[in-house]
């Protein structure tokens, strides 16, 4: 989904002010090239947090551009085709390698928010970094509280692109993301059977009890 409006806007404003044609340019096109960060693009009801069954509509619609051939199976290749794809949108300034804040950001977004999130999220002590197992929203949700707030998604990027970034050199080659997500295919392939079904991809995002709601607090019996 692409962003074309106040951004976009704003920018043509400046360059009309200003009259700078050639670094305008490159500025509104950077402006029409911006993509929608993933967690944001999660938050249906603009709450500023991604909630359990948020993200499993999100892991659907995730899943049905992951089955390329709509066969109801993803394979191997067709992740590692996906993962190309992914690499290259992640890649924002397209030098053949990601950096730790392209890598965040892509989910977060590149702007006020974001940064802050971002900055935010690397003032947290690594030892309470949250457990490599368990589905996305748990290795997620710091608090427990069943939602993915953007600080959140900020750290868990982070911890992400730590375990991708195989030679610890502060960037990942395509090599190395696709070696990650051929990791992660695995842990989707609950019965190990190579290949992946929808049931399994939204599981690995959301858990078991994919888009269920808290339980309501107990209420006191009378008298007590």
């Amino acid at each position: 989904m692409k962003i074309f409006g106040i951004a976009g806007i704003a920018v043509g404003a400046v360059c009309v002010f200003f009259g700078a044609a050639t670094s305008c340019t490159l500025a509104q096109d950077a402006a029409k090239n911006q993509t929608t960060p993933m967690i944001r693009a999660m938050d249906s009801n603009g709450d500023g947090k991604v909630s359990q069954a948020e993200l499993k509509t999100e892991a659907e619609d995730l899943w049905k551009k992951a089955d390329v051939n709509h066969d109801g199976k993803l394979t191997v290749a067709e992740d590692e085709a996906n993962s190309k794809k992914r690499f290259d949108a992640v890649d924002a300034n397209h030098d053949g390698q990601i950096s730790e804040e392209e890598f965040v950001f892509f989910w977060v977004g590149n702007d006020a928010p974001g940064r802050e999130a971002y900055k935010e999220a690397k003032k947290l002590p690594e030892g309470q970094a949250s457990s490599p197992k368990g589905s996305v929203l748990d290795r997620t949700d710091r608090d427990g509280n069943g939602q993915i707030s953007l600080v959140e998604a900020a750290e868990f990027r982070r911890i992400m692109f730590k375990q991708y970034d195989a030679d610890s050199n502060g960037k990942l080659t395509l090599d190395e993301y696709i070696r990650a997500r051929d990791r992660a295919f695995k842990e989707m392939d609950a019965n190990s059977d190579g290949v992946v079904v929808e049931e399994e991809y939204i599981t690995y995002w959301v858990g078991k009890k994919a888009g269920t709601a808290p339980k309501p607090p107990a209420v006191p019996a009378k008298g007590k």
